[in-house]
């Protein structure tokens, strides 16, 4: 249950670093918004996500990094795929200590 979003956007228009998007001249976003009502398995429904997740991959798609499908380091390292070695570099020297958004796990636990 829950709304379904699909919309374009030009790809080309996003400047900013570190965001992954297709190298196309229009792009779509796609979410599905779940919604659930009891009684519910909450981790039956993120393995369903990770599954659909898995399947987009699969065809090309890239993920919006916030949503319901937890990422391991493994997963953002192919995400951000070239641009993960300026990405680390540019965590290691702008937060050393890492103790920004470390709830993301782009970069394992915190230290």
């Amino acid at each position: 249950m829950g709304p379904v979003l699909l919309y374009p956007f030009r790809p080309g228009l996003v400047r900013r670093r570190f965001v992954q998007v297709p190298d196309e001249p229009v792009a779509f976003v796609f979410a599905i918004l779940r919604t659930t009502v009891p009684p519910a398995d909450p981790a039956a429904q993120v393995a369903a996500n990770r599954a659909l997740y898995e399947r987009a991959r699969a065809v090309g798609g890239t993920r919006y990094p916030v949503g319901s499908v937890p990422f391991r380091p493994l997963d953002w390292v192919a995400h951000d795929g070239r641009d993960y070695p300026a990405f680390a570099a540019a965590k290691a020297t702008f937060d050393p200590r890492r103790v920004l958004a470390p709830g993301q796990g782009i970069f394992g636990p915190p230290r």
